[in-house]
């Protein structure tokens, strides 16, 4: 058997045999076994975590003291996403619906697994973790799999009522380096938590792109830092990644070393939130101008009712190659609906228009976007 085809096999066995779940998704199988409806964790339609949810992700998608559960209903479940986009200048569409599998649990008293994984082979998240509640008020944790930083779901793209997320968090890249700090990389990560405090710190791979950029030998590292306030969701979180590349294309042909921090802050009621992160960076290329990146975004959500979310977001990147500057900037209005929900699923949909401006010129664009989970 090959090497790739025994981790094909693994990864399948883990995810299948030994269990896990979505980071930025509710799912129905955790409803299913502690026979509590989907807003114990989550609230909706905006599916943001509440303090019980984002105490449950944070040490590995348990409760204290939980064990294997041998149901495997308790332990598996899915959801769908498409949505249909409308851009001048581009043909109108349907994005073809992506189908996702969950798994996942506990394992043992101190260990519990995760998995988010599609049809055609592609994996979202696959990890292991441990955990080791110390008493109430900490835990020390530790993952080890295809991981990203939680502070990006807990403060950036799980917080908010929109289908589509913030520009510097998913979409603006300098020059050839593809990083994003949305990214999933492979790799292990600390973390502890100790009242409002929780801090995490991890060492990962990037992702190559042929003929563009290889991560060969190097590892990428990364800290942050959440402080919540006592409804333990809002508060302020700070991060920072620094990573490297070899350039592979032949025009350039270098070693990228690059940084990116950023503040990350929500604050949180009952009827409205208003979350917001400021994103900085550098690239230091051989033989190159120093290249650098900013954005921002912050977004309002409303909750006039509990199946209705409108929101707003504003947001704007600037990145210079030290040979090209572009400017962004983008205007979002919406509203979340919670289609419906029950003890064990949920669906919600998602109406979008925006507004985006660069140098370019004004470009409007929308999109409808549907999520059931069961």
């Amino acid at each position: 058997m090959t090497t790739s085809r025994r981790l094909l096999v693994i990864s399948f066995f883990i995810a299948f045999a030994v269990s896990l779940a979505p980071a930025a998704r509710a799912v129905p199988m955790w409803s299913r076994r502690y026979s509590v409806p989907c807003s114990t964790c989550h609230a909706y339609p905006s599916l943001q975590l509440t303090a019980t949810g984002l105490d449950f992700l944070r040490k590995g998608h348990r409760f204290d003291s939980d064990t294997f559960d041998k149901d495997f209903t308790h332990l598996l479940s899915a959801h769908i996403e498409t949505e249909y986009d409308i851009a001048q200048g581009t043909p109108t569409q349907f994005s073809s619906p992506e189908f996702h599998f969950h798994a996942g649990g506990a394992l043992s008293e101190n260990f519990s697994a995760y998995a988010d994984t599609m049809p055609d082979g592609e994996v979202e998240s696959l990890y292991l973790q441990a955990t080791k509640v110390m008493n109430k008020d900490g835990f020390v944790t530790g993952r080890a799999g295809k991981i990203s930083p939680s502070i990006i779901r807990n403060y950036g793209n799980g917080l908010l009522a929109s289908f589509s997320t913030p520009m510097i968090l998913t979409d603006t890249t300098l020059g050839l380096n593809p990083f994003t700090p949305g990214r999933d990389s492979y790799g292990l990560s600390a973390a502890g938590g100790w009242k409002s405090l929780f801090a995490e710190a991890g060492v990962v791979n990037g992702d190559d792109i042929p003929g563009q950029v290889a991560v060969n030998r190097h590892k990428d590292t990364y800290a942050s830092a959440e402080w919540s306030l006592p409804d333990g969701i809002s508060g302020i979180g700070l991060y920072t990644y620094r990573g490297g590349y070899d350039i592979t294309d032949p025009s350039v042909d270098a070693f990228d070393r690059y940084n990116r921090n950023a503040v990350f802050a929500n604050f949180t009621r009952d009827k409205f939130r208003i979350a917001g992160a400021y994103v900085v960076g550098k690239d230091t290329i051989e033989n190159q101008p120093q290249g650098k990146i900013r954005g921002y975004y912050v977004q309002g959500d409303l909750r006039p009712s509990g199946k209705l979310v409108p929101f707003a977001r504003w947001e704007a990147t600037r990145t210079d190659t030290g040979s090209e500057v572009d400017n962004q900037k983008k205007g979002t209005l919406g509203v979340a609906v919670s289609a419906y929900e029950n003890d064990v699923s949920a669906a919600r949909i998602v109406f979008e228009g925006a507004r985006t401006t660069d140098s370019g010129g004004h470009r409007n664009s929308a999109l409808i976007g549907l999520l059931l989970a069961f």
